[in-house]
């Protein structure tokens, strides 16, 4: 009874191996029709930025995807190296997390 187990595993690995039991992916498997890839145009048109448009740093429906984007993002930063900090701020970063011993003493 204990042999029969490996047997029928490997006799199985077999079956599907010879078969060529594969994914196919020209064919959706939910609808059962080709699928299309797209393929993309010679020239990309670039995107659209309205620098025009008033901006209210307090309001977010006024800022541009750049700007809404970089508030997700944060940086770690030495606390050894405030002004690195400071730079990522004004570029517009999200957040900053100090990493690190003691703050500069001539802060």
């Amino acid at each position: 009874m204990g042999r029969q187990t490996p047997v029928v595993a490997v006799a199985l690995a077999m079956l599907v191996a010879l078969t060529g039991c594969a994914i196919s992916f020209d064919v959706d498997p939910m609808t059962g029709s080709e699928v299309v890839t797209p393929t993309p145009s010679a020239t990309p048109t670039p995107p659209v930025v309205d620098e025009d448009r008033p901006y209210d740093p307090n309001d977010p429906t006024t800022w541009t995807d750049r700007q809404l984007v970089a508030q997700t993002i944060f940086e770690c930063v030495p606390v050894s190296n405030i002004a690195h900090a400071s730079r990522s701020v004004r570029k517009g970063i999200g957040g900053v997390v100090f990493l690190g011993g003691d703050a500069p003493p001539n802060l």
